[in-house]
């Protein structure tokens, strides 16, 4: 379009998400402290006992973030430029994912509380709710090579499928936290089966 190179580019973004997310990252694996003295970290069942639900829930956010950043790559690489809207969006779900390190020390620290699944659930709904909205928006404004706009619907059907496994797992928590926690970790696995597909031409 003509108008497209009045427009900024989207390095911007790109470079402060990604600064944004290396310190999420950052945060999350500082949180992994080593036992206090009321753990018996001189036998191993005490120290695997301490460990093992905060290890779990880490990389289980891990893998959740690294998922979220390779989708945020992928969509920007679609989108022709930068627009406000688009801006804030992305600020939105920077704030959104920037709380994921409290929910995960939350969860790693009571893994069977209810309100700890619940909030875990939630600040993921949250993010992947407005990680759908950017999408959308992306895709109805803002999208660039036509021959591929048919990998859009498919794409924001992930996005909804995410939220929405998200969202159940919010009130199911108080129902069982194994299902909630079933939930969470087929996102990331349903929304990267097609990743590593070889891909025409």
């Amino acid at each position: 379009m003509s108008d497209a190179p009045n427009y900024p580019s989207t390095g911007r973004i790109e470079a402060f998400s990604d600064g944004v997310i290396a310190i999420i990252l950052t945060i999350m694996v500082l949180d992994l402290r080593p036992p206090g003295h009321d753990v018996d970290h001189n036998t191993l069942a005490g120290l695997t006992g301490y460990l093992t639900p905060r290890l779990t829930v880490y990389a289980l956010s891990f893998i959740i973030v690294a998922r979220v950043w390779v989708s945020h790559h992928q969509l920007l690489f679609a989108t022709r430029h930068t627009t406000m809207q688009l801006l804030w969006l992305n600020v939105l779900l920077l704030f959104f994912m920037s709380l994921i390190p409290f929910a995960t020390g939350y969860l790693g620290e009571d893994p069977e509380r209810e309100l700890a699944v619940a909030t875990y659930s939630t600040v993921m709904f949250l993010t992947a709710s407005t990680f759908t909205w950017m999408r959308y928006y992306v895709m109805t404004h803002l999208r660039h090579e036509e021959h591929t706009a048919h990998l859009h619907p498919q794409l924001l059907l992930r996005s909804y499928m995410g939220m929405a496994f998200y969202g159940a797992a919010i009130p199911l928590a108080y129902v069982s936290v194994y299902v909630s926690y079933v939930l969470f970790i087929l996102v990331p696995i349903l929304s990267t089966m097609n990743d590593f597909k070889p891909r025409r031409r």
